[in-house]
């Protein structure tokens, strides 16, 4: 008889251990069907395609948390020297909840976006690859966050972004791609 219950026990306890993985939340995915992570940046995404004709690439996510209620969008170059500073190509903000991807060359007019200030172009639309110093190859990190809120206030700038971020982020995913001359995969992050 006590063979029979330690028995029943451990069935019950593995059963549960099971149930508590299944229901387990995967984290956020990023990724984009024109490169891989850490994988070179197709040139027509690049100022190698003409500064006016580089568009941007196509994104998608999965694994969105539950509660989110938008995503806010940044992509940065990770490899700029630092007497230049932070170099933030693209941010935007209020993309709908429903949303899973970007199309490529979309800037998401549902999404408002942020002026760039930090790169120094301050346009509406996606500001393209191609550092002005080509000390070697640059890593672009696109970051997508989940907010648990649409943002009400309108952030001017990747700090107050950032401080919105850190207040209603619920998850994060980061792809990143490679632009440079060497033009090599590079490990992520």
């Amino acid at each position: 008889m006590k063979y029979k219950i330690v028995l029943l026990l451990i069935t019950l306890a593995m059963v549960a251990s099971l149930l508590t993985l299944a229901c387990k939340e995967k984290k956020m995915e990023l990724r984009s069907p024109a490169f891989a992570d850490g994988g070179v940046i197709p040139e027509k995404y690049t100022i190698d395609n003409g500064f006016d004709k580089a568009i941007s690439p196509p994104l998608e996510w999965s694994n969105v948390p539950a509660g989110t209620r938008s995503f806010a969008l940044v992509m940065e170059d990770l490899d700029v020297p630092p007497e230049y500073g932070r170099f933030i190509h693209w941010m935007l903000y209020n993309i709908p909840q429903e949303e899973r991807s970007i199309a490529e060359g979309d800037i998401h007019d549902n999404a408002q976006y942020i002026p760039n200030s930090y790169s120094g172009y301050g346009m509406p639309q996606f500001e393209c690859y191609g550092p002005p110093w080509p000390a070697g190859p640059h890593r672009y990190q696109f970051t997508l966050y989940a907010m648990k809120v649409e943002l009400v206030l309108t952030p001017k700038s990747y700090d107050d972004l950032m401080a919105s971020v850190g207040e209603y982020s619920i998850d994060s995913a980061t792809l990143i791609g490679v632009y440079g001359p060497a033009k090599t995969p590079q490990p992520g992050g």
